[in-house]
């Protein structure tokens, strides 16, 4: 399924009350250099790549991804697109965990 992650579409699926985990699938496209301009606060102080800033936001998340039970089942990275990205498998412990780590 896929999931649009409005305050909507999550208050759905969180009322559903899925019991059990959940496998999210990532297929990114990575920008050349990451663009921060809706979060400027969190740009650093030098500009980076958008793997950078992507393994930037795994490292913040893993901990938290592995606290609650889930983990990373599959890492792919490659040229698609024609610019650099990722494909990842996570396996969260429920739905309500997913959208509670943000």
């Amino acid at each position: 399924m896929y999931l649009d992650p409005s305050p909507e579409n999550v208050a759905a699926l969180i009322e559903r009350a899925i019991d059990g985990p959940i496998v999210m699938l990532n297929l990114l496209r990575l920008r050349a250099i990451a663009d921060y301009a809706e979060f400027p606060e969190l740009a650093p102080a030098v500009p980076i790549s958008g793997r950078e800033a992507y393994d930037r936001y795994i490292e913040h998340t893993r901990p938290y991804l592995e606290a609650t039970g889930g983990s990373v089942l599959i890492v792919a990275s490659g040229g698609m697109f024609r610019r650099p990205s990722t494909t990842r498998l996570v396996k969260w412990s429920s739905p309500r965990n997913w959208f509670m780590r943000q």
